[in-house]
């Protein structure tokens, strides 16, 4: 995919609401795609991919150092990601990766927002502040990788 598309399909909104306004991202319309669950060298990951083939959100577990990154597209920086489940709110540091056009955050695998994840009712909300919040459904693959960093 040339870099110019897949800039503009990044660009696109998800959903036009705000993490700001909690209520808002419990009835918005889910982003269109679906989860996958694979196993990789250094652990697993669940992987989000849009209806446009792009991966929106990633799930990675490093089994070596124990830690759960949360990875999702943006062609923008940003040293922030929010995840909102229906438990809680909560802001995590990251990081910009300009090769991959993500903004990535690493926690422990112990860190109670995974369990927020992976329990939250049906759907949860990640958002790079001061874009639109990515609300994808909360399906069994994410609760997987989780896992497979815990064991």
């Amino acid at each position: 995919m040339r870099l110019q598309t897949m800039l503009l399909a990044l660009a696109a909104p998800v959903t036009a609401i705000s993490a700001q306004t909690s209520a808002d991202w419990r009835t918005a319309a889910l982003a269109a795609g679906g989860w996958a669950y694979r196993e990789t060298v250094t652990g697993s990951e669940a992987v989000f991919t849009d209806a446009h083939v792009i991966r929106r959100l990633v799930v990675k577990c490093s089994r070596g150092t124990r830690r759960v990154s949360l990875s999702v597209a943006s062609p923008t920086p940003a040293s922030a990601l929010i995840v909102a489940t229906t438990e809680t709110e909560r802001s995590l540091p990251a990081v910009f990766n300009p090769q991959g056009f993500q903004i990535v955050a690493e926690i422990t695998a112990q860190d109670p927002v995974l369990d927020a994840i992976a329990f939250s009712r049906g759907r949860f909300a990640i958002t790079v502040p001061g874009g639109p919040a990515l609300v994808v459904p909360a399906w069994p693959e994410i609760a997987r990788s989780i896992e497979d960093c815990r064991v």
